[in-house]
């Protein structure tokens, strides 16, 4: 008889904070770039405990074209949490429906859960909610990477109005106007959506949040891309929906949309200098991209960024398990700390 706890979304969301995931998922990324150099290796002294293993996503389509199961292991040692080494083994299982934003009700177009496993004898401990999981780890990527990617300095001496730009309404787009303003502190934030209803939406849920930005609805993408300077493509698009003349130099787009990659044109691409999470992930899913390095690389000072102001930089997001994992074992050790243990036997 196993003893699990289990945490619905609720409780799992009540135990987020923006910097505590930001932490542990910034030790992930690092991990992956570890995890390529010796142990002796003075670039990384601080780290030299981080051990990561990150296969590749698992996808399970139906065969009536109206969803896939996406299933995601993942395991990281050595983590930082309260200023004790922890490791995190765990496997994420998601289903994405395209279609379920259109029913009535509407349902979330991204539902599962996480799976933690004792590293130790492999035993389940904790199944929790992965929607809200989901969500704040990708934000918080993207938080990583637009610090890291971003030249803001060009914009604040100028004095120009700093503007993110959003492409998408849905639960990611969402997130990630709420998570890089609370970063950022941008002075306009574009949404489009290609169904404006739901653009709509969005502007009026992230007015109510006085999130100290101008909240622009826009109707078209271009209007939506034209002279910002941070943009993020978060939906589950398979057509191109940032046109390479709609985006200004020196520019930083964060392509985190669901699936191929296909949002942004290739001319775009082009013209651009692709940073990743982690360059196996990225050629066994994407072999055609041609990135320049990983954000771990950049965090370690193993490499600088790239810096020609004719050109673009694109963050392409892929997702990893090992950022479930990390976010996961945090909220797991936070409910511990303020709870007592919530177990089901089976």
């Amino acid at each position: 008889m196993s003893q699990i706890t289990f945490l619905d979304e609720d409780e799992v969301e009540n135990l987020l904070k923006w910097d505590e995931v930001i932490a542990v998922v910034r030790q992930a990324l690092i991990a992956v770039s570890v995890s390529r150099l010796d142990d002796d290796d003075a670039k990384i002294r601080d780290y030299k405990d981080l051990k990561m293993t990150n296969p590749k996503r698992i996808f399970a389509s139906l065969h009536s074209n109206k969803g896939f199961m996406l299933c995601m292991p993942g395991y990281v040692e050595g983590f930082e949490l309260n200023k004790k080494k922890e490791s995190a083994l765990s496997c994420k299982i998601l289903n994405i429906f395209k279609e379920n934003s259109k029913k009535v009700p509407p349902l979330p177009s991204i539902s599962g859960y996480l799976f933690l496993f004792d590293d130790s004898d492999g035993k389940l401990y904790s199944v929790m909610g992965a929607e809200r999981i989901t969500e704040w780890r990708t934000a918080a990527v993207t938080c990583i990477a637009t610090k890291l990617l971003w030249n803001k300095a060009n914009i604040t001496s100028s004095g120009q109005r700093r503007i993110l730009a959003i492409f998408g309404a849905g639960v990611q787009g969402r997130i990630h106007a709420i998570a890089l303003q609370s970063q950022f502190h941008f002075d306009e934030i574009r949404i489009w959506n290609r169904t404006t209803s739901r653009a709509e939406r969005l502007v009026e849920d992230l007015k109510t949040m006085k999130l100290g930005a101008d909240i622009k609805l826009c109707v078209t993408g271009e209007e939506c891309a034209q002279e910002a300077d941070v943009i993020v493509t978060a939906t589950n698009s398979t057509a191109v929906l940032v046109q390479d003349d709609w985006v200004k130099a020196g520019a930083l787009v964060n392509g985190v949309g669901v699936g191929p990659v296909s949002e942004l044109s290739p001319e775009l691409y082009k013209r651009s200098d692709v940073y990743v999470e982690d360059f196996d992930l990225t050629k066994a899913e994407t072999p055609n991209l041609m990135p320049v390095g990983e954000l771990g690389q950049l965090e370690l000072g193993l490499i600088k960024k790239a810096e020609n102001p004719n050109r673009v930089t694109i963050f392409q997001s892929r997702g990893m398990g090992i950022h479930d994992a990390v976010v996961g074992k945090m909220i797991y050790r936070k409910w511990l700390s303020k709870n007592v243990p919530k177990v089901t036997e089976v």
